[in-house]
C-alpha cells in the first residue's frame, strides 16, 4: 500500500511580487507612478529588506494607501526567482503592510525602501494546512 507523507520543508523566500489593480482616477496613483503599467501595479519587494526592486527612483518619498479588496496576486519567490506559492484576490494579513485583507499601505523612500516593511512576515496564508493535521 502507498500512501502520501506531508512533511514539513524548509524554503528559502527571497521576495514577494504584488500585483494589484489600480483605479485609473486613483489620485494617490498617478498614471506614471513608478511600476504602474495601465490599470496593474506591480512590483516585487525583498523580503528581508523591503527594498522594492527595480525602482526607478523619485524626486521624494511617497505613500501608497490603497483598497485591493479581493483582486491582486501575491507570488513568493525563491532566491533564483521560482515561484514558491501564489495567493490571489485577499491582501495577505501579516504578510505585507496592510489591514484586514483589503488594503495595502507603504511608506516608501525615494530610493524605494518600504519603511512600514514587517520585521518578520508572516507566510503562513501562503502554505494552508487542514486543521486536523498534526505537525
Amino acid at each position: 500500500m502507498k500512501v502520501t507523507v506531508m512533511k514539513p520543508t524548509e524554503v528559502e523566500v527571497a521576495g514577494i511580487t504584488i500585483c494589484v489593480p489600480v483605479d485609473f482616477e486613483d489620485e494617490d496613483m498617478p498614471y506614471d507612478f513608478p511600476l504602474r503599467k495601465g490599470d496593474q501595479w506591480c512590483a516585487t519587494v525583498d523580503m528581508d529588506t523591503g527594498q522594492i526592486r527595480d525602482w526607478p527612483g523619485m524626486v521624494m518619498p511617497c505613500d501608497i494607501f490603497m483598497k485591493v479588496a479581493d483582486a491582486g496576486v501575491y507570488t513568493l519567490l525563491g532566491p533564483n526567482g521560482e515561484e514558491i506559492a501564489r495567493l490571489e484576490d485577499y491582501v495577505p494579513d501579516d504578510a505585507i503592510p496592510g489591514d484586514s485583507g483589503d488594503y495595502i499601505d507603504f511608506t516608501i523612500t525615494d530610493d524605494g525602501q518600504i519603511k512600514n516593511w514587517l520585521e518578520s512576515p508572516d507566510l503562513s496564508a501562503f502554505f494552508p494546512r487542514d486543521e486536523d493535521e498534526d505537525w
